[in-house]
């Protein structure tokens, strides 16, 4: 049976995905996953959160913004950017700010956009317990139900985005898609 693909995973962002790891010096397939898991798939810089009034390739919340004002941008720029634009700004900047340079683990690349304290923390680092907001709005994180979220937990969505990332670039680099 035929993995399935990433349908808004288009050659051209790959290669845009591509060029930005590059900058980062992460795996491009790294990143493609990140971007997948935190858009639900669609890889579009318009997606958003109702919960949280996160945005964007890696959902920026205003809070994760701070870290990147000044840039110039706003946060109510990221929601209009384009794919490219959003990527070699906010995402790359984010990412340069939260020291995703050169993190070579799934886990901790997604920890630089989901829980900056937690990187280098082992897998059963606890990001989130119940009942505090950060654990309600990441709830589907915690498949045991354990009222608890560990980095591990966090990471395993990314992991299973990844597959599909491999999967879907080996169809667009043999032009099967």
């Amino acid at each position: 049976m035929p993995k399935p693909l990433l349908h808004n995973l288009t050659l051209e962002r790959w290669q845009l995905i591509k060029q930005a790891a590059c900058v980062l010096e992460v795996p491009a397939e790294h990143l493609a996953a990140v971007i997948a898991f935190e858009t639900g798939e669609a890889f579009s810089p318009h997606v958003s959160n109702p919960f949280s009034r996160a945005i964007g390739l890696i959902q920026f919340t205003p809070v994760g913004y701070e870290s990147i004002k000044g840039r110039g941008y706003s946060y109510r720029d990221i929601g209009v950017m384009t794919f490219e634009e959003q990527l070699f700004g906010p995402v790359v900047d984010y990412l340069m700010a939260n020291k995703a340079t050169s993190r070579k683990e799934l886990a901790d690349l997604y920890m630089c956009v989901l829980a900056p304290a937690a990187v280098n923390k082992p897998h059963d680092f606890v990001l989130y317990r119940s009942p505090r907001k950060s654990y309600t709005q990441n709830k589907g994180l915690d498949d045991a139900g354990k009222g608890y979220i560990t980095k591990a937990d966090a990471a395993q969505e990314v992991l299973k985005k990844l597959k599909k990332v491999i999967y879907t670039v080996k169809q667009l680099e043999k032009g099967v898609i």
